[in-house]
């Protein structure tokens, strides 16, 4: 219990004071509004704990599969309309397959610069056109 007037803790929870009108009574109102404000800051620090988790997740995510061509020129994959504000990062799968249905020599990204955040460049590594799996991921917000 303060003495003088009640005032708000730093978890924003009136404690009561000496002058407060529920003078006799502000040491047993006090030990509810400790607890109180005890919860509230266990609830803040788990809050700031779970929005920093959530801040490493990604803005914003494309999958896809493209046919990647045997030549130096590459298809272009466009991301689905208005999905990224700033180039994403772009991963092949690692399962291609050539037109063929052999095991492929896998693609490579064609890296344009600048980078854009409609489409991305593929082409097959090998002298067959190859089929992978694509991801994009924006970590970033706008």
């Amino acid at each position: 219990m303060g003495v003088g007037p009640g005032y708000l803790d730093p978890e924003g929870v009136y404690q009561f004071g000496e002058d407060d009108a529920e003078t006799l009574m502000s040491d047993l109102l006090n030990l509810g509004q400790e607890s109180v404000s005890t919860a509230f800051g266990s609830d803040r620090s788990r809050l700031d704990q779970l929005e920093a988790k959530l801040a490493r997740l990604p803005y914003a995510v494309a999958i896809g599969i493209v046919n990647a061509p045997a030549d130096s020129v590459g298809a272009t994959v466009n991301y689905p309309a208005g999905r990224f504000t700033v180039a994403p990062v772009v991963a092949l799968g690692a399962g291609h397959y050539t037109s063929t249905g052999n095991k492929g020599g896998g693609a490579s990204i064609i890296y344009e610069s600048p980078r854009s955040a409609d489409h991305f460049k593929v082409a097959a590594n090998g002298s067959a056109a190859t089929t992978v799996f694509w991801v994009a991921v924006q970590m970033e917000g706008p």
